[in-house]
């Protein structure tokens, strides 16, 4: 996707829900008490800033190809 605003733009709308839930786990563990997920409240709660970091959404094994057999 790319680090270009555009492509920024498209990660957060196919993982936007992921990041909240992350967020929100932050501040109260229990999902009862969170308020209702919505792709506007998102964007109304956080400024999104673009970092090289990683962060795994997919919650599989995650693999380093470069690491050497």
């Amino acid at each position: 996707m790319g680090s270009s605003p555009e492509g920024v733009t498209k990660w957060i709308k196919a993982n936007w829900r992921s990041l909240f839930e992350s967020e929100l786990e932050g501040w109260y563990t229990d999902p009862t008490l969170w308020p209702k997920l919505t792709l506007k409240r998102f964007d109304e709660w956080f400024d999104v800033e673009c970092h090289s970091v990683m962060i795994d959404t997919l919650g599989t094994p995650i693999e380093d190809d470069e690491a050497s057999d």
